[in-house]
């Protein structure tokens, strides 16, 4: 809805309608607002009904107008919140805090979800500029006494079905190693 304007120049659309909104009023204009900026927003249920109603769509043009630099009165924006107003119920000052701590969560949780994907990509763009991958596969034996290993795996490696590793002998026996310190 509001695609295309500056965050700044939405930001100040917003300062602005709240500026004008009754004190009564402010945390249901301002939860709408956000339902008009953030599509898919991720709110508690609670307010599922205010996110598809008709008053988070009438704050977006609002906050869209203002944002484009229309010239719009104070009196012609305090009629929008109070339409927008009736279209939804008036939240008390713990449902909207409660709602944004909500978000808050949600935020986090999404930042922790970024930073694996981030790491997951980053160490697959690593194996495709690699310039081969080494392919594992036969049978791999050792044997003897001490440290004894079959197969250690240290980079990234296609292991081919079938591929079989023994070791035997006396000492530390280890049939396959993937990753982790070189012990020898």
């Amino acid at each position: 809805m509001t695609q295309g304007l500056s965050e700044q120049s939405k930001q100040n659309a917003l300062s602005r309608i709240l500026q004008l909104t009754s004190k009564g009023a402010l945390y249901t204009a301002a939860t709408l607002s956000v339902l008009a900026l953030v599509p898919g927003i991720q709110l508690p249920e609670t307010f599922s009904l205010m996110a598809a109603g008709i008053g988070s769509g009438i704050m977006g043009n609002l906050i869209e107008r203002l944002a484009s630099e229309e010239k719009i009165t104070d009196k012609e924006i305090k009629q929008q919140v109070e339409s927008a107003l009736k279209e939804s119920r008036l939240l008390e000052k713990d449902e909207f805090w409660h709602a944004f701590e909500h978000l808050r969560n949600g935020q986090r949780l999404l930042e922790q979800q970024n930073k694996i994907i981030i790491e997951l990509l980053q160490e697959v763009a690593k194996i495709e500029q690699s310039d081969h991958l080494t392919i594992v596969n036969g049978t791999h034996h050792a044997e003897g006494i001490g440290n004894i290993t079959g197969l250690d795996i240290q980079e990234p490696v296609i292991i081919k079905p079938g591929t079989k590793s023994t070791a035997k002998g006396i000492g530390n026996i280890t049939a396959t190693r993937i990753g982790g310190n070189n012990k020898e």
